[in-house]
Protein backbone atom coordinates (compact mmCIF):
# COMPACT_ATOMS: atom_id res chain seq x y z
CA UNK A 1 0.00 0.00 0.00
CA UNK A 2 2.91 2.33 1.03
CA UNK A 3 4.37 1.43 -2.85
CA UNK A 4 1.07 2.09 -3.94
CA UNK A 5 1.04 5.90 -2.40
CA UNK A 6 4.76 6.64 -3.12
CA UNK A 7 3.46 6.02 -7.01
CA UNK A 8 0.59 8.27 -6.40
CA UNK A 9 2.93 10.71 -4.77
CA UNK A 10 5.17 10.88 -7.56
CA UNK A 11 2.62 11.41 -10.07
CA UNK A 12 1.09 14.22 -7.93
CA UNK A 13 4.63 16.23 -7.62
CA UNK A 14 5.24 15.80 -11.28
CA UNK A 15 1.55 17.13 -12.51
CA UNK A 16 4.03 20.40 -13.73
CA UNK A 17 5.56 17.89 -16.35
CA UNK A 18 1.76 16.57 -16.79
CA UNK A 19 2.97 14.91 -19.97
CA UNK A 20 5.43 12.91 -17.81
CA UNK A 21 3.21 11.77 -15.07
CA UNK A 22 0.38 10.77 -17.99
CA UNK A 23 2.98 8.38 -19.36
CA UNK A 24 3.98 6.76 -15.97
CA UNK A 25 0.55 6.58 -14.75
CA UNK A 26 -0.29 4.98 -18.80
CA UNK A 27 2.13 2.13 -17.69
CA UNK A 28 0.68 1.05 -14.04
CA UNK A 29 -1.59 -1.37 -13.92
CA UNK A 30 -5.43 -0.98 -13.53
CA UNK A 31 -6.09 -1.45 -9.91
CA UNK A 32 -2.92 0.84 -8.90
CA UNK A 33 -4.06 3.55 -11.36
CA UNK A 34 -7.43 3.33 -8.89
CA UNK A 35 -5.70 3.92 -6.29
CA UNK A 36 -3.39 7.00 -7.57
CA UNK A 37 -6.82 8.59 -8.92
CA UNK A 38 -7.82 8.64 -5.33
CA UNK A 39 -4.60 10.82 -4.47
CA UNK A 40 -5.19 13.44 -7.06
CA UNK A 41 -7.71 16.01 -6.97
CA UNK A 42 -9.95 17.45 -9.23
CA UNK A 43 -7.41 20.13 -11.13
CA UNK A 44 -4.78 17.39 -11.24
CA UNK A 45 -7.26 14.96 -12.41
CA UNK A 46 -7.93 17.28 -15.23
CA UNK A 47 -4.19 18.06 -16.18
CA UNK A 48 -3.61 13.86 -16.33
CA UNK A 49 -6.55 13.62 -18.91
CA UNK A 50 -5.09 16.30 -20.75
CA UNK A 51 -1.11 14.36 -20.11
CA UNK A 52 -2.80 11.38 -21.60
CA UNK A 53 -4.05 12.89 -24.94
CA UNK A 54 0.22 13.79 -26.20
CA UNK A 55 2.08 10.57 -24.85
CA UNK A 56 1.88 9.24 -27.77
CA UNK A 57 4.01 11.76 -29.21
CA UNK A 58 6.94 11.31 -27.11
CA UNK A 59 9.89 9.59 -28.64
CA UNK A 60 11.60 6.52 -27.47
CA UNK A 61 14.35 9.17 -25.80
CA UNK A 62 11.76 10.80 -24.19
CA UNK A 63 10.24 8.01 -22.42
CA UNK A 64 13.50 6.56 -21.14
CA UNK A 65 14.53 9.59 -19.35
CA UNK A 66 11.27 9.83 -18.06
CA UNK A 67 11.14 6.70 -16.63
CA UNK A 68 14.70 7.45 -15.26
CA UNK A 69 13.60 10.45 -13.44
CA UNK A 70 10.45 8.33 -11.83
CA UNK A 71 13.02 5.41 -10.42
CA UNK A 72 15.52 8.28 -9.30
CA UNK A 73 12.27 9.91 -7.75
CA UNK A 74 10.74 6.59 -6.12
CA UNK A 75 13.70 5.77 -4.78
CA UNK A 76 14.83 9.29 -3.07
CA UNK A 77 10.84 8.47 -1.55
CA UNK A 78 11.87 4.99 0.07
CA UNK A 79 15.26 6.52 1.34
CA UNK A 80 13.43 9.32 2.76
CA UNK A 81 10.70 6.80 4.34
CA UNK A 82 13.65 4.73 5.67
CA UNK A 83 15.06 7.69 7.58
CA UNK A 84 12.30 8.72 9.09
CA UNK A 85 11.48 5.28 10.51
CA UNK A 86 14.90 5.14 11.71
CA UNK A 87 14.88 8.29 13.60
CA UNK A 88 10.97 7.88 14.58
CA UNK A 89 12.46 4.25 16.59
CA UNK A 90 15.70 6.36 18.19
CA UNK A 91 13.31 9.05 19.18
CA UNK A 92 10.59 6.36 21.05
CA UNK A 93 13.17 4.60 22.40
CA UNK A 94 14.61 8.63 23.62
CA UNK A 95 10.97 9.11 25.43
CA UNK A 96 10.82 5.33 26.84
CA UNK A 97 14.09 6.13 28.24
CA UNK A 98 12.84 9.30 29.94
CA UNK A 99 9.85 7.84 31.65
CA UNK A 100 11.82 4.97 33.09
CA UNK A 101 14.35 7.47 34.66
CA UNK A 102 11.38 9.96 35.92
CA UNK A 103 10.18 6.51 37.69
CA UNK A 104 13.43 5.77 39.19
CA UNK A 105 13.45 9.54 40.64
CA UNK A 106 9.65 9.32 41.83
CA UNK A 107 10.18 6.09 43.09
CA UNK A 108 12.55 3.38 44.67
CA UNK A 109 12.79 -0.26 45.09
CA UNK A 110 10.35 -2.38 43.17
CA UNK A 111 7.97 0.37 42.97
CA UNK A 112 10.06 2.05 40.36
CA UNK A 113 8.22 -0.54 38.08
CA UNK A 114 4.65 0.19 39.27
CA UNK A 115 5.61 3.81 38.47
CA UNK A 116 6.86 2.75 34.72
CA UNK A 117 3.69 0.96 34.43
CA UNK A 118 1.34 3.79 35.70
CA UNK A 119 2.90 6.30 33.67
CA UNK A 120 2.61 4.08 30.52
CA UNK A 121 -0.73 3.33 31.60
CA UNK A 122 -2.22 6.84 31.97
CA UNK A 123 0.05 8.88 28.55
CA UNK A 124 3.50 7.76 28.49
CA UNK A 125 2.62 5.01 25.93
CA UNK A 126 1.33 7.02 23.58
CA UNK A 127 4.20 9.61 24.20
CA UNK A 128 6.03 6.42 22.98
CA UNK A 129 4.13 5.54 19.83
CA UNK A 130 3.94 9.26 19.10
CA UNK A 131 6.84 9.42 16.44
CA UNK A 132 5.75 6.20 14.50
CA UNK A 133 2.50 7.49 14.33
CA UNK A 134 3.67 10.74 12.77
CA UNK A 135 5.80 8.94 10.64
CA UNK A 136 2.97 6.95 9.74
CA UNK A 137 0.57 9.20 9.07
CA UNK A 138 3.46 11.71 7.02
CA UNK A 139 4.14 8.65 4.92
CA UNK A 140 0.89 7.67 4.12
CA UNK A 141 -1.10 10.99 3.67
CA UNK A 142 1.97 12.56 1.90
CA UNK A 143 1.75 15.88 3.69
CA UNK A 144 4.18 17.24 6.40
CA UNK A 145 2.90 17.53 10.34
CA UNK A 146 2.34 21.09 9.87
CA UNK A 147 0.05 20.91 7.25
CA UNK A 148 -1.86 18.09 9.00
CA UNK A 149 -2.30 19.84 12.28
CA UNK A 150 -2.76 23.25 11.13
CA UNK A 151 -6.17 24.81 11.81
CA UNK A 152 -8.74 26.02 9.25
CA UNK A 153 -9.67 29.08 11.70
CA UNK A 154 -7.71 29.56 15.03
CA UNK A 155 -11.02 31.23 16.61
CA UNK A 156 -13.82 29.08 15.42
CA UNK A 157 -11.59 26.14 16.25
CA UNK A 158 -10.76 27.22 19.56
CA UNK A 159 -14.61 27.79 19.97
CA UNK A 160 -15.71 24.46 18.63
CA UNK A 161 -12.39 22.98 20.97
CA UNK A 162 -14.15 24.42 23.81
CA UNK A 163 -18.14 22.96 23.06
CA UNK A 164 -16.77 19.75 22.12
CA UNK A 165 -14.84 19.26 25.23
CA UNK A 166 -17.66 20.23 27.61
CA UNK A 167 -19.91 17.92 25.94
CA UNK A 168 -17.26 15.37 26.64
CA UNK A 169 -16.86 16.39 30.32
CA UNK A 170 -20.87 15.91 30.44
CA UNK A 171 -21.13 12.48 28.84
CA UNK A 172 -18.08 11.42 30.76
CA UNK A 173 -19.72 12.05 34.56
CA UNK A 174 -23.40 10.90 33.11
CA UNK A 175 -21.63 7.18 32.46
CA UNK A 176 -18.55 7.12 34.74
CA UNK A 177 -18.67 7.34 38.22
CA UNK A 178 -16.54 9.54 40.20
CA UNK A 179 -13.99 8.77 41.99
CA UNK A 180 -11.22 11.27 43.46
CA UNK A 181 -7.95 9.80 43.06
CA UNK A 182 -4.83 11.24 45.18
CA UNK A 183 -2.07 13.85 43.73
CA UNK A 184 1.08 11.74 43.71
CA UNK A 185 4.66 12.37 41.62
CA UNK A 186 3.50 9.70 39.29
CA UNK A 187 -0.33 11.00 38.81
CA UNK A 188 1.22 14.54 37.64
CA UNK A 189 3.65 12.91 35.32
CA UNK A 190 0.98 11.41 33.64
CA UNK A 191 -0.99 14.51 33.66
CA UNK A 192 1.94 16.11 31.40
CA UNK A 193 1.43 13.18 28.90
CA UNK A 194 -2.45 12.91 29.53
CA UNK A 195 -2.96 16.64 28.12
CA UNK A 196 -0.14 16.48 25.62
CA UNK A 197 1.02 13.18 23.66
CA UNK A 198 -2.34 11.21 24.57
CA UNK A 199 -4.60 13.86 22.54
CA UNK A 200 -2.32 14.17 19.70
CA UNK A 201 -1.25 10.61 19.01
CA UNK A 202 -4.81 9.73 19.27
CA UNK A 203 -5.96 12.32 16.81
CA UNK A 204 -3.39 11.82 14.44
CA UNK A 205 -4.20 8.25 14.17
CA UNK A 206 -8.28 7.52 15.16
CA UNK A 207 -8.97 10.87 13.46
CA UNK A 208 -6.26 11.85 10.97
CA UNK A 209 -5.62 8.48 9.74
CA UNK A 210 -8.94 6.42 10.06
CA UNK A 211 -11.19 9.07 9.80
CA UNK A 212 -10.26 11.77 7.63
CA UNK A 213 -7.97 9.77 5.59
CA UNK A 214 -10.06 6.47 5.44
CA UNK A 215 -12.72 8.59 4.40
CA UNK A 216 -11.35 10.12 1.70
CA UNK A 217 -11.26 6.34 0.12
CA UNK A 218 -14.05 4.39 2.06
CA UNK A 219 -16.21 7.23 3.00
CA UNK A 220 -16.66 9.49 5.90
CA UNK A 221 -19.60 7.20 6.95
CA UNK A 222 -17.13 3.69 7.36
CA UNK A 223 -14.48 5.66 8.55
CA UNK A 224 -16.16 7.20 11.43
CA UNK A 225 -17.78 4.21 12.29
CA UNK A 226 -14.70 1.96 12.36
CA UNK A 227 -12.34 4.87 14.19
CA UNK A 228 -14.98 5.13 16.93
CA UNK A 229 -15.26 1.50 17.59
CA UNK A 230 -11.81 0.75 17.38
CA UNK A 231 -10.99 4.13 19.49
CA UNK A 232 -13.78 2.99 22.39
CA UNK A 233 -12.42 -0.82 22.24
CA UNK A 234 -8.99 -0.17 22.98
CA UNK A 235 -10.23 1.70 26.05
CA UNK A 236 -11.01 -1.17 27.48
CA UNK A 237 -14.51 -0.18 29.01
CA UNK A 238 -16.03 -2.74 31.76
CA UNK A 239 -19.85 -2.45 30.63
CA UNK A 240 -21.86 -1.36 27.43
CA UNK A 241 -22.58 1.84 28.81
CA UNK A 242 -18.52 3.00 28.77
CA UNK A 243 -18.61 1.53 25.41
CA UNK A 244 -20.80 3.66 24.68
CA UNK A 245 -19.89 6.74 26.00
CA UNK A 246 -16.43 5.73 24.48
CA UNK A 247 -18.12 5.68 21.06
CA UNK A 248 -19.97 9.07 21.92
CA UNK A 249 -16.47 10.97 22.51
CA UNK A 250 -15.48 9.76 19.43
CA UNK A 251 -18.39 10.86 17.30
CA UNK A 252 -18.35 13.78 18.59
CA UNK A 253 -14.54 14.62 17.88
CA UNK A 254 -14.74 13.24 14.35
CA UNK A 255 -17.55 15.79 13.76
CA UNK A 256 -15.55 18.71 14.80
CA UNK A 257 -12.48 17.47 13.10
CA UNK A 258 -14.69 16.61 9.83
CA UNK A 259 -16.25 20.20 9.87
CA UNK A 260 -13.11 21.91 10.74
CA UNK A 261 -9.56 20.83 11.72
CA UNK A 262 -7.69 18.07 13.13
CA UNK A 263 -6.09 20.95 15.68
CA UNK A 264 -9.58 21.65 16.94
CA UNK A 265 -9.80 17.88 17.72
CA UNK A 266 -6.43 17.67 19.61
CA UNK A 267 -7.57 21.15 21.52
CA UNK A 268 -10.47 19.24 22.32
CA UNK A 269 -9.09 16.29 24.02
CA UNK A 270 -6.29 17.43 25.79
CA UNK A 271 -9.11 20.20 27.58
CA UNK A 272 -11.75 17.31 28.04
CA UNK A 273 -8.14 15.21 29.91
CA UNK A 274 -7.26 18.82 31.85
CA UNK A 275 -10.82 18.65 32.99
CA UNK A 276 -10.85 14.77 33.93
CA UNK A 277 -7.68 15.25 35.82
CA UNK A 278 -8.75 18.72 37.81
CA UNK A 279 -12.28 17.99 38.65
Amino acid sequence: MLENNNISTTIAQGMKGYIKAAYLYWLLPQPVKSRCLTALDTQHQARLNRGLQHITSLSIQQEITILKEAIHKINAIQIHTRHLRDISIIASCIILGIIVVLSIIVSSGWHVFQSIYYILQYGGLHAVLMPLIVMYAGTLTGKSLLTLVMPSNILPDIIMSIIAATSIIIVYFFIFPYNTAPVTKQSIIAFVFAITAVPFSEELFFRGIIFLHGGRHYGYTASWFFASFVFATIHLPHTPQEFAAYFIFSTILCGIVYRFSLFSGIVAHALANCLLFIL
